[in-house]
């Protein structure tokens, strides 16, 4: 929900709080403002934020729930949501896991690759640059910078660069993986290793999906 919705249910006596917090907000009737609950019991008028920029936008979030003894850990509960949320929350930068998995330090995360055609088409006219003058070639009228190349000529290292990418199965899109670098387990022949993940059945209908820390 928006954060006005949120504010008339603090002011209606409800707690508050992101889907990653261990804290909430609530409102004061006494003070007459928002108090934050912070994840360590500590509590601050919102007026006495140290760090303006992050509670702006906290309040620009269109992702405030009710915190309860289920979803708050301040109040006893445990950050869990559906898969659904999982996938949202992997495009934000966060790092998800499962409650369900096996071993402990394993997790998921989206990685955004900088694939970028015109960096290697560089790479590739670069390398064919060194390799003529292996040759003892020196007087070739390519054997210049990249950028200094007709449009004619970085069009015919663009076609090499985008083979090279297709040779090399280049993942050009944002993919998940899962991180079992940090696994902590007895086998000492679990795999600990990154790896491009795809969901189960279980996974994508699970709703013990949690932060990582």
């Amino acid at each position: 929900m928006y954060f006005s919705e949120a504010f008339k249910l603090m002011e209606s006596g409800l707690k508050v709080k992101l889907p990653s917090w261990g804290g909430y907000w609530y409102w004061s009737k006494e003070k007459k403002t928002i108090i934050m609950h912070t994840k360590d019991g500590i509590e601050m008028d919102i007026r006495e934020t140290q760090v303006p920029e992050y509670t702006f936008k906290n309040i620009a979030s269109d992702d405030w729930i009710v915190a309860d003894e289920k979803n708050c850990p301040e109040l006893g509960g445990e950050n869990t949501f559906s898969f659904g949320e999982a996938i949202k929350y992997l495009k934000r930068g966060f790092k998800v896991a499962r409650k369900g998995w096996n071993g402990k330090g394993i997790y998921l995360e989206m990685y955004s690759p900088e694939v970028n055609l015109e960096t290697i088409a560089e790479a590739v006219h670069n390398a064919w640059w060194e390799e003529k003058k292996k040759q003892g070639v020196t007087d070739h009228p390519d054997m210049i910078p990249y950028s200094e190349l007709s449009e004619e000529v970085k069009e015919y290292d663009r076609v090499t660069a985008r083979t090279t990418i297709e040779a090399f199965n280049y993942m050009t899109h944002s993919f998940i993986y899962i991180n079992t670098t940090g696994l902590q387990t007895e086998n000492p022949y679990a795999p600990k290793n990154k790896v491009p993940w795809t969901p189960s059945q279980t996974d994508m209908l699970a709703e013990d999906w949690v932060f990582a820390n």
